[in-house]
């Protein structure tokens, strides 16, 4: 199967099933939703939610990937039902339980981000839902890496910075995470200003954060 076809089918299923868990929802079967999900798992990538809260995650990841085939959008598959699953927990008021899949969600939009170097533009919003939430949470430095970079991905730099700062936070001034950071800036330097001001980071700011932290090497 092609590429293209593989990526229509999947994105098609997806749609699919966010319609069927919306309407779940709005009639309060949350079992169903849950089940919903189950079976969306199984037919796309032949998993179901036992193992993937069974299995380390990256047990998951290697299970969904395969050799020779386009594991991108089989990893922004996974992320996508993941969040599914943490939004019908955010219904539930069980926030534990929407972190937790929130994280593994993350994680697997993640390396979807790693395998294409970029987002798809139809996930974007629920990506973005996803590291909005999280940056609101004590997250551990490898979370921590996958939100900065994709925020800065997504030119969302203000937020980028501010996970860069709890990184040199967490890491105890790490010297490779100050480094990044130095990288970070001198990338931002080089773009136009009027992108800087779109992403909430002018370039008075990123001048005095690249002489903030290049004090702490």
């Amino acid at each position: 199967m092609l590429k293209t076809d593989l990526k229509k089918e999947i994105e098609s299923t997806l749609e699919l099933i966010k319609i069927d868990i919306d309407e779940y929802l709005k009639d309060g079967d949350i079992e169903s939703a849950f089940k919903r999900i189950d079976r969306g798992m199984k037919g796309i990538l032949g998993l179901d939610i036992l193992t993937v809260n069974t299995l380390a995650f990256e047990n998951i990841l290697e299970l969904v990937s395969k050799e020779n085939q386009y594991n991108s959008d089989r990893y922004t598959a996974l992320g996508e039902l993941l969040f599914f699953e943490g939004c019908i927990y955010d219904k539930l008021n069980n926030n534990s339980n929407k972190i937790n899949f929130y994280k593994k969600a993350l994680k697997s939009f993640y390396a979807a981000f790693c395998e294409d170097n970029e987002v798809d533009e139809k996930y974007r919003d629920d990506v973005m839902s996803i590291l909005d939430y999280l940056s609101e949470y004590e997250i551990n430095l490898s979370e921590s890496k996958m939100l900065f970079n994709l925020y800065e991905y997504n030119k969302c730099f203000d937020k980028a910075e501010d996970m860069l700062f709890y990184m040199i936070k967490i890491s105890n001034k790490s010297k490779n995470i100050i480094n990044n950071g130095i990288e970070f800036y001198n990338r931002l330097k080089a773009m136009d200003e009027d992108i800087l001001i779109e992403g909430n980071l002018p370039i008075e700011e990123v001048e005095d954060s690249l002489k903030e932290i290049e004090k702490m090497i």
